[in-house]
């Protein structure tokens, strides 16, 4: 089965980017032209990976195919900021992994205590602002799986977070990181074997 485990809707608030954090959002795609365009491209699956929200929810839950993630902005114990891709959530787990999201250390144990799959998004990036040697640390030690090819990142950042992953025995995934209709399925996690999104 085929899944993009990195999408956005309009849902994902306003941009992150200085200059444009008071004038545009982060995404204008409509979840059902999300859902429909990811199924145009194959995907056999469909989750949706707002920043800190979802609210995309409501207007996706009909569909038996699709079920439901976030991408949850944490505070590190360094203090500094990090994106973490949260699979297979509930309605109720999106209150406890907002709760604790400035606390890395509880919302890892939440995870684990139910099940939820959690890995370190664009492991290289800026867009989160500077990694420290303890940040790295924590996530070796404590996330479950590491983005290791995102559609939005260069060659050598993709390639940095794989050898991280292979390095500490991590899970991989893929995604496109897609803010648009166009990027969306460009990149995807395949996972053979799989007949529904709990095998997934």
């Amino acid at each position: 089965m085929r899944c993009d485990l990195h999408v956005h809707t309009l849902h994902s608030g306003m941009c992150t980017v200085p200059v444009l954090s008071r004038v545009c959002l982060e995404s204008y795609n409509e979840p059902h032209a999300l859902y429909e365009r990811l199924k145009q491209r194959g995907m056999d699956l469909v989750t949706v990976t707002d920043h800190d929200s979802i609210d995309a929810v409501e207007e996706l839950r009909r569909y038996p195919d699709f079920f439901l993630s976030e991408e949850v902005t944490c505070t590190m114990p360094s203090g500094t900021e990090m994106h973490a891709g949260v699979y297979g959530i509930r309605e109720h787990d999106h209150i406890e992994l907002q709760r604790r999201r400035h606390d890395v250390e509880s919302l890892l144990a939440y995870a684990v205590e139910n099940g939820l799959f959690v890995t370190v998004n664009h492991l290289y990036s800026s867009l989160t602002g500077p990694r420290t040697e303890d940040d790295f640390a924590v996530f070796a030690r404590d996330f479950h799986g590491v983005e290791t090819v995102n559609g939005q990142m260069l060659k050598w950042s993709n390639r940095l977070a794989h050898d991280f992953a292979r390095r500490f025995g991590k899970p991989v995934i893929g995604g496109s990181d897609s803010h648009t209709l166009a990027g969306l399925a460009r990149t995807f996690t395949e996972v053979p074997g799989a007949s529904n999104a709990g095998e997934f």
